[in-house]
């Protein structure tokens, strides 16, 4: 089974390596109130723009504007757009 998101919604799924103390210790929630994950599913825009993410992109997000989602047997965050700060890139992706 496969899925597609409408307009610009997206399908985050979280990274939990940005969540580790540098001892390895994983803390649950990170301590800036962010998600930090991968995208997973991009949607295929509005007529107005197309979607600037891509899958595969390192991104953050504020926790608090995501919905956890069961899909294929996993938990994906579903996000408009508009609401991802950034994406990081680097050594850090």
């Amino acid at each position: 089974m496969s899925f597609r998101l409408l307009g610009n919604l997206v399908a985050i799924e979280e990274d939990q390596s940005h969540n580790k103390t540098a001892s390895g210790i994983v803390i649950a929630d990170a301590p800036d109130g962010l998600l930090y994950g991968r995208v997973r599913v991009v949607g295929s825009g509005n007529g107005d723009s197309a979607p600037t993410l891509q899958e595969g992109d390192l991104v953050f997000l504020p926790r608090q504007s995501v919905r956890a989602m069961p899909i294929q047997g996993k938990t994906y965050f579903v996000v408009d757009e508009v609401n991802v700060f950034g994406v990081i890139e680097g050594d850090d992706a």
